[in-house]
C-alpha cells in the first residue's frame, strides 16, 4: 500500500508500512536507500542520509518496495576468444554475478515470483537481456491473464537517486498462449502435453520479435536511456537499481 498524501500520518504508520527491525527504530531507520526504503520516485521527499533531517511529513505519499525488483547487479567477463560482457545478477545460469537481492516483483496487477535472473549478455555489441520466473501451470493454460500481463508492459529501471536509467517495453504480442503464436514468456517444458509444463518462465529480447509473435507483431523495445536514446550494452546494470512494472 502506499502512505496518505495528507491529513493524519504518524511514525507507527510509517512503521507498518516499510518494517523494520524488532528493537531500536527510529526514523532515520528509513533514509531513503536503506533496506526499508527504496529509492523509488514516489520515496524522493526522504533524505539519502541516515544521519540527514529526517520528519513525519516527509513521508506523505510514500510506499515500501514490496512491488518493486531491487537488483544490485554486477559484471563478469570470463575472457578468453569472444567472451561475452555480462551484467546485472544471476542466481543459476550466468556464473560470476552476484544473487538475487528480491525474487519477487509486481507486473501489472500480478506478483510475479521466483525470479532468478535479471541480466544482459553482450554478444557481438548485442546485448540480450534476460529474467527467469516461477508460476502455476495454471497461468501458462490461461491465454488471456498471460497477453495482458505481458503486451507491451514497460520495465522502468531506477537507480539510487531515484532517477530513471533505463527502460525497455516488451513486444505487443508478448504472452499470446500456445494455441497461436507460442508461449512467451517462455514455459520449460518435459514433454508435449500441457501437464508437462514447468512452472518456470523464461524471457530473452533476442526471442522477442515479430518474426517469433506473428506477422504483425511490433518487436521488443531495445533499452534506451530517457535522455539519449541510444541503445545500451548492458553495462547500466552494473550498479544498484529499482525496478517497476505496474
Amino acid at each position: 500500500m502506499t502512505l496518505p498524501s495528507s491529513g493524519q500520518l504518524d511514525f507507527n504508520s510509517i512503521r507498518a508500512e516499510f518494517g523494520g527491525p524488532s528493537s531500536n527504530v527510529t526514523m532515520s531507520t528509513y533514509y531513503r536507500g536503506s533496506s526499508y526504503t527504496y529509492a523509488v520516485p514516489a520515496n524522493s521527499n526522504i533524505t539519502t542520509s541516515a544521519t540527514g533531517q529526517i520528519e513525519v511529513p516527509d513521508f506523505y505519499g510514500a510506499e515500501n518496495g514490496a512491488d518493486y525488483l531491487k537488483v544490485a547487479g554486477g559484471s563478469y567477463n570470463p575472457g578468453g576468444k569472444a567472451a561475452n560482457d555480462n551484467y546485472g545478477c544471476s542466481n543459476a545460469l550466468q556464473t560470476g554475478l552476484p544473487a538475487m537481492v528480491d525474487t519477487t516483483m509486481k507486473v501489472g496487477s500480478t506478483s510475479m515470483t521466483g525470479i532468478t535472473e535479471w541480466n544482459v549478455t553482450s554478444a557481438n555489441a548485442t546485448p540480450v537481456f534476460r529474467f527467469q520466473f516461477q508460476q502455476t501451470r495454471s497461468y501458462y493454460q490461461d491465454n488471456t491473464t498471460s497477453r495482458n500481463l505481458w503486451g507491451s508492459r514497460a520495465f522502468l529501471h531506477y537507480n539510487t537517486s531515484g532517477s530513471l536509467v533505463q527502460t525497455f517495453t516488451m513486444g505487443n504480442n508478448c504472452g499470446y498462449g500456445k494455441s497461436t503464436l507460442g508461449w512467451y514468456p517462455a514455459p520449460f517444458e518435459k514433454g508435449t502435453y500441457a501437464t508437462d509444463i514447468l512452472p518456470v518462465g523464461a524471457y530473452r529480447t533476442n526471442e522477442d520479435t515479430s518474426t517469433a509473435r506473428g506477422a504483425t507483431g511490433n518487436p521488443v523495445t531495445p533499452f534506451v536511456g530517457p535522455s539519449t536514446g541510444s541503445p545500451s550494452n548492458g553495462s547500466w546494470l552494473n550498479a544498484t537499481l529499482y525496478v517497476k512494472a505496474f
